[in-house]
Order: structure tokens, then sequence, then C-alpha cells
């Protein structure tokens, strides 16, 4: 019994070293890239827990075979980049536009997406309770907003 008390301390003293006490400043990290962006905001259809499993799940796999980073995924929406890489692409728009088609010819009726360049922040941010890897993007409702508006089948390219 003693053993395990000794291991659990052992890891917590392990573990403390490379917590911060104050759990809501910002740490260490290397400093955001800024650069141009392709995104793709698309949501597929969600009517059933299983639509929108197979349907997250075909778009996850076509954005990643087309050059384009998973940001994040919620629920039935995903946000996908294309050039928010160590590793930039010289076609990412391309990228981007193709990965839509293919998302289009596959899913029909059962995906819409928003597409658009900016000029963006991209990196790892957080605080030392959280920290992810993804892009900022200014004034970001309106593009989840046109999002909401198109109808399923449908892509939008938004002006940069």
């Amino acid at each position: 019994m003693s053993d395990a008390n000794e291991n659990s301390e052992n890891i917590d003293d392990v573990i403390h070293k490379f917590i911060k006490e104050d759990k809501g400043s910002p740490v260490s990290k290397p400093p955001m890239s800024h650069g141009i962006v392709h995104f793709l905001l698309i949501q597929v259809r969600d009517e059933t827990f299983l639509d929108a499993e197979r349907n997250v799940g075909t778009a996850i796999e076509i954005c990643h075979k087309m050059g384009g980073t998973i940001m994040a995924v919620a629920s039935s929406f995903l946000f996908v980049t294309f050039g928010a890489t160590v590793q930039k692409e010289d076609n990412v728009r391309d990228s981007a536009s193709a990965a839509s088609e293919h998302l289009s010819a596959t899913l029909g009726n059962n995906v819409k997406i928003i597409s658009f360049s900016g000029n963006t922040a991209y990196g790892i941010y957080g605080t030392s309770n959280f920290m992810v890897y993804g892009a900022i993007i200014p004034i970001f409702d309106r593009y989840l907003g046109e999002l909401c508006r198109v109808s399923f089948g449908q892509i939008v390219e938004m002006g940069d």
C-alpha cells in the first residue's frame, strides 16, 4: 500500500513541475503566425445523430485528403483551414475550392459550405488551463450568420 502512495506522490510532484498554480495566466508559447489563410466553414445535415456521425466523418475524410487542417468540430459544424500550417502550400485557394466541390459532389444536399480567405493570426493560443492550435478570425459572426442563412446543398464564397 505504501508503494502506491509513493508512486502517487511522485506523479503529483511531476505534474506540479509542469502546471503553474495561477491557472488563468498566459503561458510561454511561440508567437502566433500571420498571413492569408483560406477557410471552409461547413455544416452537415444532422437530423439524427447517425446522419451527423456519417456526414461529419465523410467531411473530415474529404477535407483531410484535400490538404485541409480540421481546426474544430462541434456537433455537425466543421472549421477547416488551408494554409494555416507550418508547411505553406502555394495553391491553398485552389485546394479549398477543390475540397468544397468534392464535399458537394459527395454529400450533395447533406452539406452547406461558406468559403472565405482572410489575413489572420494562427498558431497556439490560450492559457495554462487550455491551449489550442487555431486561427483567430475578426468578425467571425458574419461567416457563421451566412452559414445559418444558406440552404443545404449550397456553397457560398464570401469576400476576403
